[in-house]
Protein backbone atom coordinates (compact mmCIF):
# COMPACT_ATOMS: atom_id res chain seq x y z
CA UNK A 1 0.00 0.00 0.00
CA UNK A 2 1.14 3.13 -0.94
CA UNK A 3 2.08 5.61 2.18
CA UNK A 4 1.98 2.31 4.17
CA UNK A 5 3.62 3.73 7.75
CA UNK A 6 6.59 3.11 9.71
CA UNK A 7 5.08 2.52 12.98
CA UNK A 8 7.45 0.10 14.99
CA UNK A 9 7.40 -0.76 18.37
CA UNK A 10 10.53 -2.37 20.15
CA UNK A 11 10.03 -5.72 17.92
CA UNK A 12 6.85 -4.88 16.82
CA UNK A 13 6.12 -4.00 13.05
CA UNK A 14 3.00 -3.11 11.24
CA UNK A 15 2.39 -4.85 7.58
CA UNK A 16 -0.95 -5.22 5.46
CA UNK A 17 -3.86 -7.71 6.24
CA UNK A 18 -3.56 -10.22 3.20
CA UNK A 19 -6.19 -12.41 3.53
CA UNK A 20 -4.81 -15.68 2.28
CA UNK A 21 -1.79 -15.14 4.71
CA UNK A 22 -3.78 -13.86 7.97
CA UNK A 23 -6.87 -14.70 8.40
CA UNK A 24 -6.54 -18.24 9.67
CA UNK A 25 -4.35 -17.03 12.39
CA UNK A 26 -7.29 -14.35 13.17
CA UNK A 27 -10.47 -16.87 12.90
CA UNK A 28 -7.94 -19.00 15.45
CA UNK A 29 -7.33 -16.27 17.85
CA UNK A 30 -11.03 -15.20 17.82
CA UNK A 31 -12.04 -18.78 18.61
CA UNK A 32 -9.25 -18.61 21.18
CA UNK A 33 -10.97 -15.79 22.86
CA UNK A 34 -14.04 -17.67 22.82
CA UNK A 35 -15.92 -16.18 20.16
CA UNK A 36 -16.79 -16.63 16.55
CA UNK A 37 -14.42 -15.25 13.79
CA UNK A 38 -16.71 -12.99 10.79
CA UNK A 39 -16.36 -15.02 7.67
CA UNK A 40 -13.52 -13.92 5.31
CA UNK A 41 -15.14 -12.32 2.87
CA UNK A 42 -16.76 -10.30 5.56
CA UNK A 43 -13.15 -8.30 6.74
CA UNK A 44 -12.02 -5.62 4.31
CA UNK A 45 -8.86 -6.40 2.39
CA UNK A 46 -7.84 -3.11 4.06
CA UNK A 47 -6.56 -4.18 7.78
CA UNK A 48 -3.20 -3.71 9.49
CA UNK A 49 -1.46 -6.52 11.16
CA UNK A 50 1.56 -6.09 14.19
CA UNK A 51 3.87 -8.74 13.63
CA UNK A 52 6.98 -9.41 16.22
CA UNK A 53 10.19 -10.42 14.86
CA UNK A 54 10.43 -13.23 17.28
CA UNK A 55 6.55 -14.80 16.71
CA UNK A 56 5.04 -13.55 13.61
CA UNK A 57 1.87 -12.02 13.90
CA UNK A 58 0.37 -10.72 17.32
CA UNK A 59 -2.33 -8.33 16.59
CA UNK A 60 -4.82 -7.11 13.72
CA UNK A 61 -7.13 -3.93 13.29
CA UNK A 62 -9.59 -3.86 10.20
CA UNK A 63 -10.35 -0.16 8.58
CA UNK A 64 -13.64 -0.44 6.66
CA UNK A 65 -13.94 2.44 3.90
CA UNK A 66 -17.49 3.99 2.67
CA UNK A 67 -18.35 6.02 -0.36
CA UNK A 68 -17.48 8.82 1.74
CA UNK A 69 -14.85 10.61 3.76
CA UNK A 70 -16.06 8.30 6.85
CA UNK A 71 -13.98 5.12 7.90
CA UNK A 72 -15.05 2.84 10.21
CA UNK A 73 -12.12 0.59 12.54
CA UNK A 74 -13.60 -2.60 13.91
CA UNK A 75 -12.28 -5.98 15.42
CA UNK A 76 -9.15 -5.59 16.76
CA UNK A 77 -8.16 -8.77 18.11
CA UNK A 78 -4.51 -9.84 19.65
CA UNK A 79 -3.20 -13.34 20.22
CA UNK A 80 -4.42 -15.03 23.03
CA UNK A 81 -2.30 -15.55 25.87
CA UNK A 82 -0.22 -12.59 25.13
CA UNK A 83 1.18 -10.47 27.92
CA UNK A 84 -0.97 -7.65 29.21
CA UNK A 85 2.09 -5.42 27.88
CA UNK A 86 2.94 -7.13 24.56
CA UNK A 87 -0.80 -7.33 23.94
CA UNK A 88 -1.43 -3.26 24.25
CA UNK A 89 1.63 -2.31 22.17
CA UNK A 90 0.21 -4.90 19.72
CA UNK A 91 -3.17 -3.65 19.53
CA UNK A 92 -1.92 0.31 19.56
CA UNK A 93 0.49 -0.47 16.17
CA UNK A 94 -2.43 -2.26 14.71
CA UNK A 95 -4.82 0.35 15.36
CA UNK A 96 -2.39 3.11 14.27
CA UNK A 97 -1.79 1.11 11.33
CA UNK A 98 -6.00 1.02 10.46
CA UNK A 99 -6.11 4.65 11.29
CA UNK A 100 -3.17 5.23 8.79
CA UNK A 101 -5.24 3.30 5.95
CA UNK A 102 -8.24 5.63 6.74
CA UNK A 103 -5.86 8.95 6.12
CA UNK A 104 -4.27 7.33 2.93
CA UNK A 105 -7.27 6.85 2.01
CA UNK A 106 -8.96 10.24 2.44
CA UNK A 107 -10.80 9.66 4.92
CA UNK A 108 -12.05 12.64 7.28
CA UNK A 109 -13.75 11.25 10.07
CA UNK A 110 -13.18 8.09 11.35
CA UNK A 111 -15.91 6.05 13.42
CA UNK A 112 -15.32 3.09 15.75
CA UNK A 113 -17.46 1.05 18.63
CA UNK A 114 -15.98 -1.26 21.48
CA UNK A 115 -16.47 -2.83 24.83
CA UNK A 116 -13.05 -3.56 25.78
CA UNK A 117 -11.28 -1.48 28.49
CA UNK A 118 -8.28 -2.58 26.48
CA UNK A 119 -9.29 -0.83 23.09
CA UNK A 120 -11.07 1.76 24.95
CA UNK A 121 -7.11 2.96 26.24
CA UNK A 122 -5.84 2.47 22.77
CA UNK A 123 -8.73 4.43 21.29
CA UNK A 124 -8.69 7.60 23.69
CA UNK A 125 -4.91 7.44 25.29
CA UNK A 126 -2.80 6.05 21.97
CA UNK A 127 -4.77 6.67 19.05
CA UNK A 128 -6.71 9.89 19.51
CA UNK A 129 -10.31 9.08 19.50
CA UNK A 130 -13.16 10.73 21.07
CA UNK A 131 -15.86 8.90 23.13
CA UNK A 132 -19.05 10.04 22.04
CA UNK A 133 -21.21 8.60 24.41
CA UNK A 134 -20.10 6.94 27.49
CA UNK A 135 -19.37 3.02 27.08
CA UNK A 136 -19.12 1.98 23.47
CA UNK A 137 -18.73 4.64 20.57
CA UNK A 138 -15.44 6.85 19.57
CA UNK A 139 -14.43 9.30 16.61
CA UNK A 140 -11.79 10.51 15.28
CA UNK A 141 -11.34 13.58 13.42
CA UNK A 142 -8.94 13.98 10.37
CA UNK A 143 -10.31 16.88 9.39
CA UNK A 144 -9.48 19.78 11.70
CA UNK A 145 -12.46 21.85 10.13
CA UNK A 146 -15.28 19.21 11.09
CA UNK A 147 -17.17 20.30 13.88
CA UNK A 148 -17.51 17.71 16.81
CA UNK A 149 -20.07 19.13 18.22
CA UNK A 150 -22.56 16.86 16.57
CA UNK A 151 -20.92 13.79 17.89
CA UNK A 152 -21.08 14.02 20.89
CA UNK A 153 -24.45 13.40 22.52
CA UNK A 154 -25.41 16.82 24.90
CA UNK A 155 -26.19 15.02 28.04
CA UNK A 156 -22.62 12.97 27.90
CA UNK A 157 -20.80 15.88 27.32
CA UNK A 158 -22.46 17.73 30.18
CA UNK A 159 -21.33 14.54 32.04
CA UNK A 160 -17.79 14.50 31.73
CA UNK A 161 -15.70 16.76 33.97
Amino acid sequence: MAGWPALGRGDLRLEPYEADKHYPLIAAWWQGHDNACLPVDCLPKTGAIAVSDNDGPVAASFCFLSNSAVAFLAFPICQPGLPARTALKALAIAINGAVAIARVSGAKMIWSTTENGVVDHVYTKVAGFKRSTPHTNYFLLLDPTICPDMLVGAEYERSTP
